[in-house]
C-alpha cells in the first residue's frame, strides 16, 4: 500500500514528504522560490498550517529588508 494522496485544499505542511516542494511567488517583487518542507519549518510555520494558507504570507527577503 502506497502513500495516501491528500487533496490540495486539505494539505498541511506536515503532509509534505522529503521530495515535495512548494513554489512561492512574491507579489511585491515577482521573485520566485521553490521551498522544501524543512525550510518552511525553519520559518516558524506550524506543521499544521495548510499549504494554501501560505498564500499571501511570504514575501521575498529583499522586499522585507528594503
Amino acid at each position: 500500500m502506497g502513500v495516501q494522496m491528500v487533496p490540495l485544499y486539505a494539505a498541511r505542511i506536515a503532509d509534505l514528504g522529503p521530495g515535495d516542494f512548494i513554489k512561492v511567488d512574491c507579489a511585491a517583487c515577482g521573485h520566485t522560490a521553490v521551498l522544501a518542507p524543512a525550510s518552511l519549518n525553519r520559518r516558524d510555520l506550524s506543521p499544521r498550517n495548510k499549504v494554501l494558507d501560505l498564500k499571501g504570507r511570504r514575501e521575498a527577503k529583499r522586499v522585507r529588508t528594503g
